[in-house]
């Protein structure tokens, strides 16, 4: 569920107390206001090693920025098969942060999704990079560009001549 709007404070203190055996996490952090970098920071430092699953909505949340992205990037746990990640209109995350999560995909990364809501701030740059580092099992991928109108046909362009055979499952 939503968040509500819990501060830096109460969601570190949340991924100080993740589980260990926890195999999916879904944080939605679009009320959350008053939660920012230091909130994703805190939760990347605590991945657990088992999971398997991690979704994060950042959607009206304008809070986040490249400096959050790439502390989780830098900490997803190898065994993590889905990732996924809602930016929604957040205009802090930008071309570094995705090339920063396109470097540090794990190997075993069977179903990938982004959404780039409303973020212009993410260019061509920063998708061909995710597309040249798609990992090489990949079952899913899903794109989401409809409310992103600065991306040019190059996008699709690099992610044609870069999806894995094993890919079974495309939306864009």
């Amino acid at each position: 569920g939503k968040n509500s709007n819990f501060t830096d404070c109460a969601l570190t203190a949340l991924a100080k107390r993740l589980p260990e055996r926890l195999t999916s996490l879904h944080l939605d952090f679009t009320s959350s206001t008053r939660a920012t970098d230091c909130t994703l920071q805190s939760l990347a430092q605590q991945l657990p090693e088992r999971l398997t699953a991690l979704s994060l909505i950042f959607s009206s949340n304008r809070s986040f920025t490249d400096n959050g992205l790439v502390a989780v990037a830098r900490r997803l746990p190898a065994s993590l098969a889905s990732l996924s990640l809602n930016m929604g209109q957040n205009l802090g995350f930008t071309d570094e942060g995705l090339i920063a999560l396109a470097e540090e995909l794990p190997s075993g990364l069977e179903v990938l999704s982004l959404d780039f809501g409303h973020n212009e701030i993410c260019t061509d740059r920063g998708v061909v990079k995710l597309a040249e580092r798609l990992p090489d099992g990949l079952k899913t991928l899903s794109l989401d560009f409809r409310c992103h109108m600065t991306f040019t046909d190059s996008v699709l362009f690099a992610l044609s001549e870069c999806f894995p055979s094993t890919l079974a499952s495309l939306a864009l």
